[in-house]
């Protein structure tokens, strides 16, 4: 079984060409799954409350848990889990909407992280708690990239 956020990624690496993807994830599923940077879960349960509080790696501020996003990401350079505090997400995800098309495919945030934003992520952190014009009008324009990449 795989999640939306799985399938989403892979389908984006394979250009939504299915039965290629099928061909190639039939064979090593997790092979695949790692070349295309596609994460089986997009969050992590977390044991800490949600008033805890977090060092963002980005911007070296604490922030609370629950202002704060892991997709459950880790790397060998960096074994524990990639949090991030909203604020950082979401301008890492504007910045990488600047960028162009190729925002489709942005990987966390953290150096050497090899995971992908999938759609679902990229539609919590600029559609969620915030109602910010700019993070709005960003999210838009991920979505049409997105439909265009079809």
């Amino acid at each position: 079984d795989i999640s939306n956020g799985r399938a989403n990624v892979l389908l984006m690496h394979f250009r939504w060409n299915k039965e290629k993807l099928y061909d190639t994830y039939y064979g090593d599923p997790e092979g695949t799954c790692l070349a295309a940077g596609a994460l089986e879960n997009d969050s992590l349960n977390d044991a800490r409350k949600p008033d805890d509080m977090v060092l963002c790696p980005v911007l070296f501020e604490e922030y609370r848990m629950d202002d704060t996003y892991s997709m459950g990401c880790t790397c060998k350079e960096h074994p524990k889990e990639h949090r991030f505090s909203l604020d950082a997400w979401r301008e890492y995800l504007k910045s990488k909407v600047e960028d162009g098309r190729d925002c489709i495919f942005s990987r966390c945030p953290m150096d050497s992280c090899s995971c992908v934003i999938s759609p679902a992520v990229w539609e919590f952190i600029l559609g969620g708690k915030t109602k910010n014009e700019q993070m709005n009008e960003a999210l838009k324009r991920y979505q049409r990239f997105l439909l265009s990449s079809y």
